[in-house]
């Protein structure tokens, strides 16, 4: 396999990565390897409406039956925060202490949202974006993937 691209075929590859739902291309071959990344942020639409027209939470969410959880009012365009890596998904930092973040809660800039234990390693990982935990898409001691949905946010 030869792998020489020029600089235009560097190029039309960015463009088709950039306008494609892929998040990385790799490329090696005996001589050469490279991987090509972005960045990739989602907003979606929530379907799920309770009675009150409330937002209902995958995990459960403020309903009539339940009106002990917290309600977030529907928003069209949610931000999904990702996991960045493989692991074991924590929501708290010891089993006895109370979640970095539970539904409806106001989230600051540089926030802890969760822990990922991978490789024996716990990993902290922040909040990029202030906003209000509207969904936590994963259960404490849940295996994550990368790229997996974590949390979804109102945005402020």
């Amino acid at each position: 396999m030869n792998l020489e691209l020029n600089y235009a075929q560097l190029l039309e590859l960015i463009e088709k990565l950039e306008n494609s739902s892929l998040s990385e291309i790799s490329v090696s071959n005996e001589n050469t390897s490279f991987t090509l990344r972005k960045e990739i942020t989602v907003t979606s639409s929530y379907q799920s409406l309770g009675p009150s027209g409330q937002f209902i939470a995958a995990n459960g969410g403020a309903s009539e039956n339940n009106p002990s959880l917290p309600e977030v009012s529907l928003q069209k365009n949610l931000i999904e925060v990702f996991s960045p890596i493989v692991g074991t998904f924590y929501s708290a930092s010891s089993p006895d202490s109370k979640p970095f973040v539970e539904i409806g809660q106001q989230v600051r800039l540089g926030e802890t949202f969760c822990i990922i234990e991978a490789m024996k390693v716990m990993n902290e990982f922040n909040a990029e974006q202030a906003g209000i935990v509207a969904e936590i898409c994963v259960k404490n001691g849940q295996p994550v993937e990368y790229g997996q949905v974590l949390f979804r946010l109102q945005p402020e």
